[in-house]
């Protein structure tokens, strides 16, 4: 994305290191690297393998054998490791007959000891067949003689020759198939020419086909055309961001164009949008809300009811007054641009590789700090027992899949590749953004601008980092210390939240053994997560706690209606229930402070947990304000937009 992401720095240029003369589908005798003996131990050598070249990097060779194995050898160790095999394909073919001479002499000793013990091989054996070997063999030998062989075939000798035929067999399978390998390395290569056709077949289309979706939600007066384009980095959720302005009463949106024109209200509008041109990208939820989830987000808020607008992007860009929103199934990732400038790209950088995948990058910086951490987590092991160590050896075990990223490394192919894939995938946003700028009134009047310049990407966008570079001051917030804190003055006559969701969670498992054993659904089926009684209403969304005990547990009383008549005359028309909560399950409304929600969504190190917390939170806040009383409001009563 312009210089910012540029991956040209000072390292060591790859063609330091000369080419050897390899192509791919040759062939090598390839010895292993020797690895020092432990004390007391002699050293060992393996026999040298055959491989074959699949694929030639920028300063490594990999060469696959043939039992599909694969190793990466850096140019610099290849002719020491690597002598060329230029009859690989006769010595296959003598690989294939060997072990089929091999199958028919393991076949010719079962049948060797299957007459010898005059077994006949024909699966119709007649019982006078049998009467006749057990004559001819006790002729020459003891019965009991006899009997022991035949154990001995059938237990050990014939399973033994068995299981040889079959790894024979596999032997043969494996060698005929060898000669796939250089064809199958070709057409790897052929996907990939492929997948760079369609990859630029995407951008034309994304250029040209998603400006016609774009939608205006607010009118007003543009920005000055010297105004640059802020790109905000961190991706937006529709649900976290109006609970983050929540308003007591609650928050509960049927459409898209309900959110725009939430959206669109001046409060929202500059908070979220703060640039006289900026861009947001926003999607539904950040997790899947669960269906029968009823103390959830969807008791509060809930903005559109089709699954698959979960997966689209929504991008909502201000220009001045006016407001838009782009609608496109791109997905631009958790950051709308990576947090990869030039001043990281050209420092020391470290890759985290697992099964030759890089995962992530780290500075040197960061490096250090993991070696800091691991040499404090080999203290701690020093103080263990040694049969308790191997437990206890994560530290070291991540620590070494971090490799420095060098001409150095056979993974150096694989890291710039992985940085010019991150900076591909975001630089899809660039192309929106032209095709917004050549083909669209959206950002109008603007200059001539050009992003695919240095010097027109510097001139028409700013890149603000408000996730990966957020600042955050102090510990986070500990919701669960938080709930501690409010609940050391529970006591009787206290007004909590969350009683209604253990009750519920309690009623489903009741409600799923039963269908179990009823034999109606299957138990891994159609499970409960919440389930409440038809008749019981449960001890409420809000209620009183009735009695405060030592365990630190809360009793809440509830009636609920008889369901049949009784003949009895002094029969009570409801029933009294009972319920015990741990404290650690509910929230002392009576100890929550208005506002108290917003910290935990505030911090970014909390933000992606705060749906989790927000339906206790916002019920406190819905009756401090008035809106909701102890049992006054029900879980399906519908909040209304502001």
């Amino acid at each position: 994305m312009g210089t910012e992401l540029s991956t040209q720095g000072q390292r060591v240029s790859v063609d330091e290191f000369a080419l050897p003369d390899i192509c791919r589908g040759q062939w090598y005798w390839v010895t292993d690297e020797p690895v020092e003996p432990e004390e007391g131990e002699e050293a060992t050598a393996n026999p040298p393998w055959l491989g074959c070249v699949t694929h030639v990097g920028s300063n490594y060779a990999e060469l696959r054998s043939a039992h599909s194995s694969c190793e990466r050898i850096h140019f610099t160790h290849f002719d020491k490791r690597c002598t060329l095999e230029p009859n690989a394909l006769q010595y296959i073919d003598r690989q294939v007959v060997a072990n089929q001479r091999e199958t028919l002499r393991l076949m010719g000793q079962v049948r060797e000891l299957t007459t010898r013990l005059a077994i006949s091989p024909d699966r119709t054996l007649t019982q006078e067949a049998s009467n006749a070997a057990l004559v001819l063999r006790t002729g020459s030998q003891p019965v009991e003689g006899y009997k022991k062989e035949l154990v001995l075939a059938k237990e050990k000798t014939l399973p033994d020759l068995f299981k040889a035929i079959e790894a024979s067999n596999a032997e043969v399978k494996t060698w005929m198939t060898v000669r796939l390998i250089p064809t199958k390395a070709e057409v790897a290569e052929l996907h990939e020419s492929v997948a760079g056709i369609e990859e630029r077949i995407f951008h034309v289309e994304l250029y040209a086909g998603l400006v016609e979706s774009v939608v205006q939600i607010r009118k007003g007066k543009p920005a000055a055309d010297s105004e640059k384009i802020r790109l905000m980095q961190r991706r937006a959720y529709m649900d976290e961001e109006c609970l983050a302005n929540y308003e007591a009463g609650g928050m509960r949106f049927k459409d898209l164009k309900a959110f725009d024109r939430w959206m669109a209200r001046p409060d929202n509008f500059k908070r979220i949008l703060p640039f006289p041109r900026c861009v947001i990208a926003f999607q539904v939820r950040r997790n899947r809300v669960e269906e029968d989830d009823v103390v959830s987000i969807s008791e509060f808020f809930r903005i559109i009811e089709q699954e698959k607008l979960d997966k689209l992007t929504f991008l909502y860009l201000r220009n001045g007054a006016e407001l838009y929103r782009l609608e496109t199934a791109v997905d631009f990732g958790a950051q709308l641009f990576p947090d990869m400038d030039r001043r990281k790209l050209d420092s020391k950088l470290w890759a985290k590789i697992h099964f030759d995948e890089v995962q992530e990058l780290i500075t040197e910086g960061q490096h250090e700090q993991l070696l800091e951490d691991l040499r404090i987590e080999q203290e701690k092991l020093a103080k263990l027992p040694e049969k308790d160590r191997w437990h206890h050896r994560r530290y070291e075990r991540e620590f070494e899949k971090y490799v420095f990223f060098s001409p150095e490394t056979v993974y150096h192919d694989d890291i710039t590749a992985y940085v010019q894939r991150q900076i591909k995938e975001h630089n899809r946003l660039v192309l929106v953004l032209q095709g917004l700028l050549d083909r669209s009134p959206v950002f109008l009047p603007h200059p001539p601008w050009s992003l695919w310049t240095q010097d027109g990407f510097t001139n028409a966008l700013e890149l603000i980092y408000d996730d990966a570079r957020a600042l955050t001051v102090g510990d986070q917030p500990d919701f669960e210390a938080y709930r501690t804190r409010l609940n050391a003055s529970l006591k009787a006559g206290s007004v909590t939240v969350g009683q209604e969701d253990f009750w519920e969670r309690v009623e489903a498992r009741k409600e799923n053994e039963r269908r179990a054993r009823r034999g109606r659904y299957p138990r891994s089926e159609y499970s409960l997560t919440r389930y409440s009684p038809y008749g019981n209403p449960g001890p409420g969304t809000i209620a009183q706690v009735v009695r405060h005990l030592r365990t630190k547990s809360c009793v809440y009383e509830w009636h609920r209606p008889r369901a049949r008549d009784s003949w009895r005359s002094d029969a009570e028309a409801h029933y009294l229930c009972k319920l015990k909560v741990p404290a650690s399950k509910v929230l002392n409304i009576d100890a929550y402070t208005p506002g108290d929600f917003r910290q935990f969504f505030a911090d970014p190190r909390t933000r992606a947990e705060y749906l989790k917390w927000a339906p206790l939170l916002l019920v406190a806040e819905d009756y401090h304000a008035g809106k909701r009383t102890v049992g006054g409001t029900k879980k399906n009563d519908k909040l209304e937009p502001s």
